[in-house]
């Protein structure tokens, strides 16, 4: 679910990015997919893990 909401906002704002440029096919879905899984490694998936790091660990309390 985390993955779903941090990278449906990114496919959707570079469908309208790329669109003007008429790509070939390829190398429009090399684009569409190279530019998320860069920034879902770099940049939006740790600061939303930090985000929602109590959420992600909140019944962990007497584990260990």
């Amino acid at each position: 679910m985390v993955h779903a909401v941090a990278l449906l906002p990114q496919v959707i704002v570079l469908a309208f990015a790329l669109a003007p440029l008429r790509l070939p096919f390829l190398q429009n879905a090399a684009a569409s997919t190279a530019i998320p899984i860069v920034m879902l490694t770099w940049v939006v998936m740790p600061n939303l893990t930090r985000l929602l790091y109590a959420w992600f660990y909140s019944g962990r309390e007497g584990a260990g």
